[in-house]
């Protein structure tokens, strides 16, 4: 038995809802730009940073963190000139040092309290992007602080009121959820996801990918579109839409030829990146030697492993498959080894099953200790 698919229906209820997905991921790492339009280059924004400008201390460490304006990338000295920035009340960039220690960038150990303080702070100033950013802890519980899905909502809204792109999609999201004391509106998030991709959110042309790809609400449903979306994102470098567009690939949609090799490609990439669905998917390739790629049980369950931690409802699916089936160490003919792994994959099933909002870190690494 192979491991049947790349995606279950599990997940394409939440993908053809937008659902949680996509806010999970919602803090768009270090694109803040601060508003000095006058600096134009590296050299330009030095000048200015070393004269004491915060705003162009705060748009250089951007360009460090990036690599971009050619400089070759030093989150160190990013993390420096966040600090300088904050350190002189630019809220911009008490936002970017709040996502410093919140991934744990720069050298930094990961501190989401010390992150949250820091939007408190920054959003406290009226900037837009801490504010959404504060609005993900307070919806995904973080930082200290409660979940609370309407304060989430009421900050999106203000941040989205300020032009925030990324806030702009997560409101939307919430809209296609229902969440945050907010109505279903699948045509009021449409309108949001085209108002947020049209500004270049990768993460919003996603979400309208998706919803053309199962024609959610007033979206009349179309492949080609898509496609269109999806290849945006991934040509912005942004790791779902790589996946996406993958997937599309993979079953020669949209237009696109099908092509299990240029699919495999894709899902590595955004592998890569940290994309929880580019790695179930890979490995999926894996587990039936796909894509020109050799069949490698044990590389397909390194992935899947992988991506169930990060909460993927798919890869729970496919790790449940591989232990019903009698994959890895445990020998299948043993009427002991075989109850024990029906077992592991009935677990990981119920657990893939569940709404993402329902998933935490913590029962996916009990699974994972007890289904080793």
């Amino acid at each position: 038995m192979t491991v049947r698919r790349l995606r279950h229906d599990c997940l394409l209820q939440q993908r053809s809802k937008v659902s949680m997905k996509a806010i999970l991921i919602v803090v768009s790492f270090l694109i803040v730009l601060p508003a000095c339009a006058a600096y134009q280059s590296a050299a330009d924004l030095q000048k200015a940073a070393d004269g004491g400008d915060a705003k162009a201390m705060s748009k250089l460490g951007v360009m460090y963190v990036t690599g971009s304006g050619g400089l070759a990338a030093d989150e160190r000295k990013a993390l420096e000139l966040f600090r300088k920035s904050a350190g002189l009340g630019d809220a911009t960039g008490m936002a970017n040092l709040g996502q410093m220690y919140e991934h744990g960038r720069g050298g930094l150990a990961a501190d989401q309290n010390k992150a949250v303080d820091l939007y408190q702070k920054s959003a406290s100033l009226g900037d837009a992007s801490g504010t959404g950013n504060l609005g993900v802890m307070y919806l995904n519980g973080q930082g200290g602080l409660a979940k609370n899905e309407r304060k989430a909502a009421e900050l999106f809204q203000k941040a989205a009121s300020l032009g925030d792109l990324v806030a702009i999609s997560n409101l939307a999201a919430l809209y296609a959820n229902g969440q945050g004391g907010l109505a279903r509106d699948l045509d009021k998030a449409a309108g949001l996801f085209q108002k947020a991709a049209d500004g270049g959110n990768p993460m919003a042309m996603v979400n309208l990918g998706l919803m053309y790809e199962h024609g959610t609400g007033r979206i009349i449903r179309s492949d080609r579109k898509a496609v269109e979306f999806y290849q945006k994102a991934s040509d912005l470098g942004y790791a779902n839409g790589m996946a996406s567009l993958g997937f599309m690939y993979t079953q020669g949609k949209g237009g696109l030829p099908k092509d299990e090799r240029k699919a495999a490609e894709l899902y590595q990439k955004a592998s890569d990146h940290g994309d929880a669905l580019g790695m179930a998917n890979l490995g999926y390739m894996y587990a039936n030697g796909m894509g020109g790629l050799p069949r490698d049980e044990r590389k397909a369950v390194e992935l899947s492993q992988r991506a169930a931690d990060l909460g993927s409802p798919l890869a729970m699916d496919n790790l449940a498959q591989m232990y019903e089936v009698g994959r890895r160490r445990v020998n299948a003919r043993s009427a002991a080894g075989h109850g024990a792994l029906r077992k592991c994959g009935s677990a990981w099933r119920h657990l893939g099953c569940r709404t993402t909002e329902a998933l935490k870190a913590a029962e996916v690494k009990s699974l994972r200790k007890s289904c080793p």
